[in-house]
């Protein structure tokens, strides 16, 4: 999806607001190649339907304690892009055109994009944009075959959520739980696959007919209670079988996938949740493939963050990410 007149939208950019340290360098678009920071202060789907206001704040919270987690790479930047940050009257589309076009400017400089909410309605814009940049037809021609020989084909996607819910309600509304189902069917109009795999979801704030509808989507998961260190070969395999099917992989992760007792700064947590050291299994496992090309984190609400200890995992996801990726 590429968008017109971006520039007659009334959106604010706030670069480098909430935080100083030299962990993080302004981004410009001649900057080295390495990891960029934007945040996206929506909370547009809680705000219009339900839950608890406060996601806007969360992108503020997280670069606070991402700048004392996060250690940095001389050879791998983390590039601070400021804010799009919603106005009064601003319509969602307007936020996710910019927030596309920030992130398919990204790309086109060879950077790793972390978008940093915000509600989970910001998945759809990142999703977007990776589908449609590697699609295109310069990236098309060199996609590979099983006997890397050039065939052509379109890309192959993958969306990995880490999360307690699905986010498959069928309806196209930027709703809360609905963020997978407008990226399925963002996939089926460009005639795309839809590749998921949801990683702690969670069986009492699933319905029945949830579960039937991923299943009919062709979506893999775990549930929550299946995510623990002791079923650490059942995770490895889960993700290994998943990232043999697929050439590019959009990590989403909502903060929602660890319980209010530890995170107690997520909106709409009433889950079992699991634990960080599964999480940081994981994120190390699927980030050593190569193929995870931008990282989303969300639904932090920083009202209800008792000492910033949301935060402060969400600093951690990120700083685990980027370590990882600085490896390659």
């Amino acid at each position: 999806m590429f968008f017109k007149q971006l520039n007659q939208w009334f959106v604010r950019v706030i670069p480098n607001s909430y935080h100083s340290s030299t962990t993080f360098r302004s981004y410009t678009e001649q900057s080295q190649v390495g990891a960029v920071l934007l945040g996206v202060a929506s909370d547009l789907s809680l705000g219009r339907y339900r839950g608890r206001l406060g996601d806007s704040d969360g992108p503020e919270s997280i670069c606070r304690a991402l700048k004392k987690e996060y250690k940095g790479s001389p050879s791998f930047p983390l590039y601070d892009a400021g804010i799009i940050d919603e106005l009064d009257g601003l319509e969602f589309n307007e936020l996710q055109a910019l927030q596309y076009q920030k992130i398919v400017g990204f790309f086109d400089k060879g950077h790793f994009p972390v978008i940093l909410g915000g509600g989970h309605e910001i998945s759809i814009s990142s999703y977007q944009a990776l589908s449609d940049y590697v699609n295109q037809p310069k990236h098309i021609a060199h996609q590979l075959n099983d006997n890397n020989e050039e065939k052509g084909r379109q890309a192959r996607v993958g969306v990995i959520n880490f999360d307690a819910h699905f986010e498959l309600r069928p309806t196209l509304s930027p709703k809360v739980g609905s963020v997978f189902h407008s990226i399925a069917s963002y996939c089926t109009e460009h005639h795309r696959p839809f590749h998921y795999l949801g990683l702690g979801i969670c069986n009492r704030t699933n319905s029945q007919s949830s579960f039937e509808y991923a299943e009919k989507l062709g979506c893999h998961w775990l549930l929550d209670k299946e995510m623990t260190m002791r079923n650490k070969k059942i995770v490895q395999n889960k993700i290994d079988r998943f990232l043999s099917e697929i050439d590019y992989i959009h990590i989403s992760f909502d903060l929602s996938v660890f319980s209010a007792t530890v995170a107690s700064g997520v909106n709409l947590s009433r889950v079992q949740g699991v634990e960080w050291s599964i999480v940081e299994y994981a994120l190390k496992r699927i980030i050593s493939s190569g193929k995870v090309k931008i990282l989303d984190v969300v639904e932090l609400n920083p009202e209800f963050d008792y000492e910033d200890q949301t935060a402060r995992i969400a600093a951690k996801v990120v700083s685990t990410v980027l370590s990882k990726q600085a490896m390659l």
